[in-house]
């Protein structure tokens, strides 16, 4: 008998079938062995986007997009409650996208429409070394495009289902503020994720529960609230999650969250200090950024 989840799953998957000859601003990246197919400008959706790291025989990843919030609101960064800007276009193992909070977005965070600009930066690591540690990278840049400071939350959130969509269900995670280690627990899977928080070192606070719970947290808070930095040995189960990043930006300043490296290894030991050293030359700058956002912010209040 087929499960709720596999229920909604066959059913998202037969909608965008269905649309996708309508789809708009999707494209397909590879690197090596690491292939990404129908990336949106707003990150990866259920049914339509796919990240495999064995050049396209396992989907390992079933949603990652952003949610931004105040404390009037939170809206998830799609296109409900943001403009493309710029669609997500790239070449070789990179791509960018922007967007810009449109007036339904606006509204439910008590802004004018145009006020914060985000753009995403997606990137493929393919190791050609032993440990054949791949990596994907998705760094969140925030701009404050109005007159005054903006205290912004964002969260970062992600759903895996390491080994394919028919093996979501045996996921285990060990959780901290600063990275996410997610594993699978069949006896014949190796697989491994590695998450890093943010280019500044630590999230704020981080969320883990099983899949649908922590996207129905943050579709159903009325304003920004804490994460609970819940489950920090977690599963096996369904596993999905968040991170949290409290931002003051003063007028026209920006940060760049720098999201590491997520990652699959066949030596599940090895895999954080090779995904560390990966992505430690690429996140020293999204660390800088985010420091100097900050001291602007401080000469601006002082």
């Amino acid at each position: 008998m087929m499960s709720a989840r596999a229920t909604i799953r066959s059913t998202l998957l037969i909608c965008a079938l269905l649309l996708q000859a309508s789809v708009v601003n999707a494209l397909d990246i590879t690197d090596g062995d690491v292939v990404v197919r129908n990336l949106g400008s707003y990150g990866f959706t259920a049914g339509s986007s796919f990240l495999s790291f064995d050049s396209g025989a396992t989907d390992q990843l079933y949603q990652m997009y952003g949610y931004l919030g105040n404390a009037n609101g939170v809206v998830a960064v799609r296109n409900a409650n943001f403009n493309v800007v710029s669609a997500i276009a790239g070449s070789g193992a990179t791509a960018t996208s922007t967007v810009d909070l449109d007036p339904a977005g606006a509204t439910a965070l008590g802004l004018a429409a145009g006020d914060v600009r985000i753009q995403y930066t997606f990137g493929l690591v393919d190791d050609t070394g032993a440990a054949d540690a791949d990596g994907f990278t998705w760094d969140v840049s925030l701009t404050n495009l109005s007159s005054g400071v903006l205290d912004l939350v964002f969260y970062s959130y992600l759903d895996l289902d390491l080994d394919g969509a028919g093996d979501y269900a045996d996921d285990t995670a060990v959780a901290n503020v600063n990275r996410i280690v997610v594993s699978d627990s069949s006896p014949t899977s190796t697989t491994q994720f590695v998450w890093l928080a943010s280019g500044a070192g630590a999230a704020d606070h981080f969320e883990v529960q099983a899949y649908p719970a922590t996207r129905n947290l943050l579709n159903g808070m009325g304003s920004a609230g804490d994460l609970s930095d819940s489950l920090s040995n977690f599963g096996p189960d369904d596993f999905s999650a968040a991170f949290q990043y409290n931002l003051s930006l003063a007028a026209g300043a920006s940060v760049n969250l720098g999201l590491g490296a997520i990652a699959t290894a066949p030596e599940p030991g090895t895999a954080v200090l090779l995904i560390l050293g990966l992505a430690g030359l690429h996140l020293a700058g999204s660390q800088r950024s985010r420091r100097h956002a900050r001291r602007a912010e401080n000469r601006t209040r002082s």
